[in-house]
């Protein structure tokens, strides 16, 4: 339903610009969760991470909970508060899809792991290439909505 409004009313959006606001409008955002059920939640995210990247989660359970404290602290202190958890998924798929040619002239190159498994060095690289999509898919919504 959101796809179809939009279709209406924005002209231009690609295919990554509708999966982009179909998984910002699931869930919340990172910032709204407690603590504790954002600590419950990265279990998971870490190991779809890891299915859909191919890299490998830490053997040692004490590492991985350091590995989820490091990550969400990354994520809340350096700008990616706001996304849901759906979007950092989205960021892996778009990662695994080699060479997306993003319409007004971004390549979105495939970012492989750096280390031996999952750490918050190349999450954060999978990311950035899909907060310059999220932010420029926000200046065009706005631009529309403006009427430029």
């Amino acid at each position: 339903m959101l796809q179809e409004l939009l279709q209406e009313n924005h002209k231009g959006l690609t295919e990554v610009d509708y999966k982009v606001l179909d998984a910002r409008c699931e869930g919340i955002s990172l910032f709204e969760y407690s603590a504790e059920n954002l600590n419950e939640q990265f279990d998971e995210v870490i190991l779809r991470i890891a299915a859909i990247s191919g890299a490998k989660v830490p053997a040692d359970t004490f590492f991985i909970e350091m590995l989820k404290q490091e990550l969400i602290a990354f994520l809340m202190k350096f700008g990616y508060s706001s996304l849901t958890i759906a979007e950092i998924l989205l960021a892996f798929q778009i990662n695994s899809k080699i060479n997306i040619k993003y319409p007004i002239g971004i390549d979105v190159n495939h970012v492989g792991i750096t280390g031996d498994c999952i750490n918050v060095d190349y999450i954060s690289q999978v990311l950035y290439p899909y907060m310059t999509i999220r932010n420029l898919l926000d200046r065009k919504l706005e631009n529309s909505i403006n009427g430029y």
